[in-house]
């Protein structure tokens, strides 16, 4: 079941005894169980017939004594078990789900992983209501994802920002949603989202970021990698170096992969290599610039600075100083290969 068919069902008031919301991904269980409490029963009915345990503190018995409970001037009542992966008894509420009560809606927020299917409690939610996989969603799946919160928003997003977004962000979806309705405080309804906006509500810089530091490179354009890597090193707690050589590291693995095949579509590029519409005229000039040798270079140029900023090899260069060389190296591998050591 996807999220999407939950909701349709739980808007819909197609209720089930037992919801088993599970999975690495919280953010979704986050969401729906906020649907559960909000949702489901008006405000004035919520004081008598919403209850909420926590894993950790709660008893089985306890549990299914609510839940055999019937409601108060209501249809339903909602019972809602949080943190159940800390429940440490919840096998004993198997007995619950062989008599259950038809009137009680139970959810159990199930997160940082899956319950066992083996167990027959699992096959018993499985027969009597609906179990919910929350899954982690692959980055090439990020931009879909921003623009679908933004169209609920009644928001649309440009290709440079919504890779400033999510690469900077990453796979947290609750900070992504975190940002999005930051900026949509300061949108109407209708507006495109653009690097400017990133740039003011979000604080990333739209020209001095690792993301255009990757161009840059890509493109052998040393003078202004380093105008943005000066840039960079004014707030080195936000630009951290490890941070910036695995960006540099994946940006040359994309483009690696790249030079193996012929022309694609921008979908196609950013669902097989995860390279953004926004840097594809980046990735096509360093297809020209690079040769499959040199981007090997780099990787040895990237394996050795890495290194040297551990310890070995370094006679006391700080970061700064290092990213500096590996800059310059990684513009001119060819003529650098070897040169630090």
């Amino acid at each position: 079941m996807t999220i999407n068919d939950l909701y349709k069902g739980l808007k819909a008031r197609q209720f089930v005894p037992v919801y088993l919301l599970q999975g690495d991904e919280p953010f979704f269980i986050d969401r729906a169980v906020r649907f559960f409490e909000t949702e489901i029963l008006p405000e004035a009915e919520r004081s008598f017939n919403l209850t909420i345990f926590y894993g950790k503190d709660s008893k089985a018995q306890d549990i299914i004594d609510t839940c055999m409970r019937y409601p108060m001037f209501s249809e339903h009542q909602v019972v809602i078990i949080k943190e159940a992966n800390q429940l440490r008894d919840l096998e004993k509420l198997e007995s619950y789900f062989e008599h259950i009560v038809p009137t009680t809606i139970l959810v159990i927020a199930y997160k940082n992983g899956s319950y066992d299917k083996r167990r027959k409690v699992y096959k018993l939610i499985s027969q009597k209501g609906v179990v919910f996989d929350s899954n982690k969603i692959y980055d090439r799946e990020l931009p879909a994802f921003v623009d679908r919160l933004l169209k609920e928003k009644k928001l649309t997003i440009d290709d440079k920002a919504s890779r400033m977004l999510v690469d900077s962000i990453g796979n947290n979806l609750a900070a992504i949603v975190n940002e999005i309705d930051k900026i949509s405080l300061h949108l109407q309804a209708g507006e495109k989202v653009t690097a400017d906006h990133i740039e003011k509500f979000v604080g990333i810089s739209k020209e001095f970021n690792v993301f255009e530091l990757q161009n840059a490179l890509l493109e052998k354009d040393h003078k202004k990698a380093f105008r943005i890597l000066h840039f960079m090193q004014n707030n080195p707690k936000a630009n951290p170096m490890v941070l910036t050589m695995s960006n540099i590291h994946a940006a040359y693995t994309k483009l690696y992969k790249y030079m193996h095949v012929g022309q694609l579509s921008s979908n196609e590029l950013w669902s097989r290599f995860q390279i953004h519409s926004s840097s594809l005229a980046s990735f096509n000039k360093a297809k020209k610039l690079y040769s499959r040798d040199e981007v090997e270079d780099v990787f040895s140029i990237i394996l050795e600075y890495d290194l040297r900023s551990k310890g070995l090899f370094n006679s006391g260069t700080d970061d700064f100083g290092l990213l500096t060389e590996l800059v310059y190296r990684v513009c001119h591998p060819r003529t650098t290969a070897g040169i630090g050591k």
